[in-house]
């Protein structure tokens, strides 16, 4: 298994910083390990509590940055970050927020992944996020031009 250098010094750093380092270091260990990694990986390897390991997982498969996939009893997570096709990556603000999209292609299947980002001291990190699987993006598109026309019809009344 692959780790990234702990700041053993990490523990002195103020709350919400210390929060933005060990969700970065948990993010990065998850991404060095490609093949995928167990709870009970990360405790072995990481000097991290159960509890805040596993809120920082919650919040990463919440917003589509890591997948669970379930082997038995056995939890195995996922990065969400093989793109396959970068020149697809595409990043727009509106009304000051980031968002970008990008194709990704796991295990689950080929989708388009679109992101709410905010940039920070350690990267972008993600406040949310949508996985369209390819094979339904039209569907979803219809989706999305309907309630375009509901919103219309909302600011015609207005």
């Amino acid at each position: 298994m692959n780790i990234p250098k702990i700041n053993i010094e990490y523990t002195k750093l103020n709350s919400e910083t210390k929060e933005k380092y060990v969700h970065g270091v948990l993010k990065e260990t998850l991404f060095l390990n490609q093949d995928g990694i167990t709870l009970a990986q990360l405790l072995e390897s990481l000097p991290f509590s159960r509890k805040v390991i596993e809120k920082h997982l919650e919040k990463l498969v919440a917003v589509n940055e890591v997948y669970l996939k379930e082997y038995g009893r056995t939890l195995v997570y996922f990065p969400n970050s093989r793109a396959i096709h970068p020149i697809a990556e595409l990043e727009v603000k509106v009304n000051g927020k980031s968002f970008r999209s990008v194709f990704i292609d796991n295990m689950l299947g080929k989708f388009v992944y679109i992101q709410e980002y905010e940039s920070g001291t350690y990267g972008k990190e993600v406040k949310g996020g949508l996985m369209i699987p390819i094979k339904s993006f039209n569907q979803f598109i219809e989706f999305l031009h309907e309630i375009e026309k509901r919103v219309e019809e909302i600011g015609d009344k207005d």
